[in-house]
């Protein structure tokens, strides 16, 4: 039986297609989003998802020291952390320029890591603590939450710079 085809290539013309348009649109459907919401509308909203009496604000002195981040590189940038430092939860939320998102979003990334070996030794509660943290970075907006309810919080978060 006679091929329709008088190329063989043709099938693997035709999958090899398939695959780059599967591939195209899925990374289209993946866009971070940027965000035009105020830095405060967006803070208030992911406040809003947290005890807010657990964290109070911490100044920039502390970003600096607990992220190794500098605060200027952000637009805005906030740090909530809970008074006990026997306890891991805390939240940052930071509005930046994208030209700094690897920079800023490594830095949670250390953070947590770093969070997790401290607290495996001597507070495993804590160390699952730190295995549930959610580090969501978006084109101009990032959050790191570590503490009840992540799923919430993320929510809120991806809701408020979404602007809905």
């Amino acid at each position: 039986m006679k091929s329709k085809f008088k190329n063989p290539y043709v099938y693997g013309q035709a999958i090899l297609l398939v695959i780059l348009a599967i591939f195209f649109l899925s990374s289209c459907l993946q866009r971070s989003i940027h965000s035009h919401a105020s830095f405060e509308s967006v803070e208030s909203a992911v406040l809003a998802a947290v005890d807010q009496t657990r964290y109070p604000k911490q100044d920039n002195l502390k970003i600096r020291r607990l992220f190794s981040i500098d605060p200027s590189l952000a637009e805005n940038i906030a740090l909530y952390r809970v008074s006990n430092g026997m306890e891991g939860s805390e939240m940052i939320l930071v509005e930046f320029d994208p030209a700094y998102k690897e920079q800023i979003e490594q830095a949670m990334i250390n953070r947590k890591a770093s969070q997790k070996s401290i607290y495996e030794g001597y507070a495993p509660d804590q160390a699952s603590l730190m295995d549930g943290a959610v580090i969501d970075f978006q084109d101009n907006f990032g959050l790191y939450y570590a503490g009840e309810n992540p799923g919430k919080v993320d929510q809120a978060f991806l809701k408020a710079i979404k602007g809905n």
